[in-house]
């Protein structure tokens, strides 16, 4: 029989507000902190991020792993997630009022983190249960939530981590559209050479041009915490280590799949 007085569901948003104030209150472990009111719409923003992004993650895999696999549907996401941050990142770093380092966020920034926190949460969850898991692929989600957390939440180095945000997502829409491709169609086609073309000057570009340098100048910065300082040269050296990989493989002839 039904319950008369069924428990209340889970409060997502409490949750999040609740360990982001733990964690980051003004004044408590080196962060500037998020006051109140604001850090609960944040919490209020990741927890609606989630369940969108969840239930996207839901209707890509019933429509696509039976026929494509389950890493096919997670890359459907992930393009999906890749041109909205694309745009969101953007446009905080185009309102921002000054670029200056180690800065609290704008609301902008943090909406804009948020959202990619709420993906990464998601898309964690889904590498863990699902077929294609790989450490590299777990290291990297847990090092996005903990600097997006540290922006979002934290009130700290808010340019410096949406600029390292953007420049991390503008060249993956061609990248999983790439992919997507790939898998569909093979390399043996224009669609595929074109995003292949795009893919590797945005990834060079923004990876190995532009990157080093914004990586070089956050992390000689001083009023960066050690912990963003430390978070901004593993991701570069991630990306120099995908670069090199993407690089050698077109200098060789081979089709490479990231």
């Amino acid at each position: 029989a039904p319950l008369k007085n069924p428990p209340p569901p889970p409060d997502i948003a409490g949750m999040i507000a609740s360990v982001a104030w733990l964690l980051f209150a003004p004044g408590t472990s080196g962060f500037a902190g998020t006051d109140a009111d604001t850090l609960s719409s944040l919490a209020w923003v990741t927890a609606g991020g989630m369940l969108v992004w969840a239930a996207l993650s839901v209707i890509c895999y019933r429509r696509f792993a039976k026929r494509y696999g389950e890493e096919f549907s997670s890359r459907v996401v992930s393009t999906v997630h890749a041109v909205i941050s694309t745009i969101a990142c953007g446009y905080a770093m185009a309102v921002q009022p000054t670029w200056q380092l180690g800065i609290k966020p704008t609301f902008a920034a943090q909406v804009a983190m948020c959202l990619s926190l709420a993906y990464f949460l998601v898309d964690l969850c889904g590498i863990c249960m699902l077929s294609y898991f790989e450490w590299v692929f777990l290291a990297h989600h847990g090092a996005c939530i903990a600097g997006l957390g540290v922006a979002t939440f934290g009130g700290c180095s808010g340019f410096e981590l949406v600029a390292c945000t953007f420049l991390c997502e503008v060249s993956n829409p061609a990248m999983h559209c790439r992919w997507i491709t790939l898998k569909r169609k093979g390399a043996d086609n224009k669609l595929f050479r074109l995003l292949n073309i795009c893919t590797v000057a945005l990834f060079v570009v923004a990876r190995i041009v532009v990157g080093p340098i914004l990586t070089v100048i956050a992390v000689s910065d001083a009023k960066n915490p050690p912990f963003v300082r430390l978070l901004a040269f593993v991701l570069q050296l991630v990306s120099l280590k995908y670069g090199w990989y993407i690089i050698r493989s077109e200098w060789r002839g081979h089709t490479w799949n990231i």
